[in-house]
């Protein structure tokens, strides 16, 4: 079985001048996929050596030359991947959809709140899928500070919905408003759940370490 020796490069001119060593150096093991170039990679640059190279000592000696540092590989567990893509994807879909419900459907919107109130409230909502989407992506680079994104828009959800709300109250019992509070502000404890997810592990380390 073959192991990676990874290493990763903050600046793209040493990760470059170091691939081109490599490559000079030792070509076939770049072209048997034995030195892996990866570009950037978890918001550095990486290179991979297997195990199985010529001259694993040599591949090193080199990368070192060039500034490179040797790290523990950054994996995630399967379901915080699969967690993270399902947030980037459905919050890129929600925003579509918000737009087209503040300009193509304000009509049937209007049975329910004043138009331009609808209005308001959708672009607010589109505007905080958009924003979701780029605090995903972030945690997938391994930055932390896409959660904290999230911990942000968690906490204006709910008011933005109590907001929609409120006004549904002109019209409904008070029942039926609480129930849809209540409803509406479990957004709050969204952030809660995504850094319990975080917290699970890969080989001993959780997501959130790796997080910078």
């Amino acid at each position: 079985m073959a192991y990676k020796n990874v290493f990763t490069f903050r600046e793209e001119s040493d990760y470059e001048d170091a691939k081109n060593h490599l490559c000079e150096q030792m070509q076939s093991d770049c072209d048997s996929s034995k030195i892996v170039p990866l570009g950037r990679y978890g918001g550095e640059y990486r290179i991979d050596v297997l195990s199985e190279c010529s001259n694993v000592i040599q591949a090193a000696n080199i990368i070192k030359e060039h500034r490179g540092i040797t790290v523990a590989p950054k994996i995630r567990n399967g379901f915080v991947s699969f967690w993270l893509w399902y947030i980037l994807i459905s919050n890129s879909i929600m925003g579509v959809c918000y737009l087209a419900g503040a300009f193509l459907f304000k009509v049937e919107l209007d049975i329910l709140l004043p138009l331009e109130h609808n209005v308001y409230i959708a672009l607010t909502m589109a505007y905080i899928s958009l924003f979701n989407t780029f605090f995903a992506e972030a945690l997938l680079d391994w930055k932390k500070w896409g959660f904290w994104g999230f911990c942000a828009s968690s906490v204006i959800v709910p008011f933005v919905n109590i907001f929609g709300v409120w006004i549904f109250f002109i019209t409904e019992s008070i029942g039926t408003v609480i129930f849809w509070v209540i409803i509406l502000m479990t957004g709050s404890v969204y952030s809660v759940g995504l850094w319990a997810i975080l917290q699970i592990r890969r080989d001993g380390v959780s997501c959130w370490k790796h997080l910078k």
